[in-house]
């Protein structure tokens, strides 16, 4: 189960983006009798393309995951390698393999990539491009809050061989420093 995503996650965008290499190629078949730097420009525009649609396509298959794995996030705690953690995990190593794309070219777009994601996000919310955040469903982030380069996730280890998750609130006007770590159930 662990190699899964070594296996196919990775292997499956590697070759999604190969292939929409070709495909493009294969739509600028009438240039390839052309000169040098008409093919090699198809080459350019081809790879360029792809990447793009792959950034596009990905992360939207990561949200679809998500909503398909595991649904709403449910706060508890759990066992190691039961059901429900081989869920939370292959759903995070999905979102993992899959990024943000291009939704994190801009704030606005990293805020809807969020919002697809179960968070409950204000106005006027600061989210660093380096934060990492992660369980959506459990995050509630209220007007005009800042987060900057801070670990903002609704997961913890416990020492008994479980991990729990739980909600996380940041109040209106609150900012969260630089590598701060913020733990379920807070309230901030």
């Amino acid at each position: 189960i662990q190699a899964i995503p070594l296996v196919f996650f990775y292997p499956l965008k590697a070759a999604f983006t190969w292939t929409g290499i070709v495909y493009i190629l294969s739509l600028f078949t009438q240039f390839v009798s052309s000169g040098y730097w008409v093919r090699l420009g198809c080459l350019l525009l081809a790879i360029v393309s792809s990447r793009l649609v792959t950034r596009i396509v990905f992360p939207l298959f990561g949200i679809a995951f998500k909503w398909a794995v595991i649904g709403r996030y449910k706060p508890g705690t759990y066992r190691f390698w039961s059901n429900y953690h081989l869920r939370w995990w292959l759903t995070n190593q999905f979102l993992r393999c899959s990024g943000r794309g291009v939704f994190a070219l801009h704030p606005i777009l990293e805020a809807l990539y969020f919002r697809m994601m179960g968070a409950k996000i204000g106005k006027n919310v600061r989210i660093d491009s380096k934060a990492k955040l992660g369980e959506y469903d459990f995050l509630t982030l209220h007007d005009g809050c800042s987060i900057d380069n801070a670990l903002v996730r609704g997961f913890c280890v416990e020492r008994d061989g479980c991990f729990r998750l739980d909600p996380i609130v940041v109040g209106r006007g609150a900012t969260n420093n630089t590598y701060t770590q913020v733990s379920p159930g807070a309230i901030i």
